[in-house]
């Protein structure tokens, strides 16, 4: 069992940074209860197989012209490479996806909180999921913006021939 902290009952007030971000816009329009019942509908089910495969596809094009050094760099030793999030990230991806293809399941029936934003059902737990994906790809765009991170350095583009 999962423990959490408190649920706030106004996260908004701590997270006016977090709030204005397109993350947080797009999840929390997608958010929407489904007024018509508690099982997921087909339309649900294509929205969150959609925003899945849509928050993979960023991560990967933001990472796909680095070479094996790039994927390979860790910003400190207790944090992963770019490789190492790219394959636990498709991995947990790939079991979810088939989850919302295949389930039956009455996933508005079942919940539990998140620990900023309140109640959650499950189809808004798989719509938490992919939005993972989209901070997977700040992260990584941030290690790449990082002065660390190596570069492509070539001696005939550094002498203006």
């Amino acid at each position: 069992m999962l423990i959490f902290p408190a649920v706030d009952s106004n996260p908004a007030e701590r997270l006016d940074d977090l709030n204005s971000s397109p993350v947080i816009v797009n999840l929390t329009t997608m958010y929407q209860r489904n007024i018509g019942g508690i099982q997921m509908t087909p339309a649900e089910r294509e929205r969150a197989a959609a925003y899945l495969a849509e928050t993979r596809e960023n991560l990967v094009c933001s990472t796909r012209n680095l070479w094996r050094a790039q994927l390979q760099f860790k910003p400190a030793p207790d944090r992963w490479s770019h490789d190492e999030l790219l394959s636990e990230f498709d991995a947990a991806r790939k079991r979810t996806c088939d989850f919302v293809v295949s389930t039956n399941a009455p996933l508005r029936e079942h919940g539990y909180p998140h620990p900023l934003f309140g109640q959650f059902d499950c189809y808004q737990w798989l719509l938490a999921i992919g939005g993972h994906g989209e901070r997977y790809r700040a992260q990584a765009e941030e290690v790449m913006a990082g002065g660390d991170f190596p570069h492509l350095s070539l001696p005939h583009l550094n002498t203006g021939m």
